[in-house]
């Protein structure tokens, strides 16, 4: 799920089937906000903000078991 102010979409991973089955980077998320909110763990390695990206708290993962998505690549944010 996504949102750009008032275009809100949600897509669900079973809608888009990869030739190799591999998520291609640019579908993959960049951040989980609200996450002090969550309702179950996402091991994932993407940054987790207890609320606005960039404008909260940058949480710790609790877990060193990977979930379903490769680790994240991206660059790890840096709290200012």
């Amino acid at each position: 799920m996504f949102d750009e102010g008032r275009n809100t979409v949600l897509a669900y991973p079973s809608a888009f089937k990869f030739q190799d089955g591999n998520v291609p980077l640019d579908f993959q998320p960049t951040a989980h906000i609200f996450y002090s909110q969550r309702v179950m763990e996402v091991p994932d390695g993407v940054p987790k903000w207890s609320g606005h990206k960039g404008q909260s708290e940058l949480l710790p993962e609790l877990t060193e078991q990977e979930g379903m998505m490769p680790k994240y690549r991206g660059r790890q944010p840096t709290q200012d």
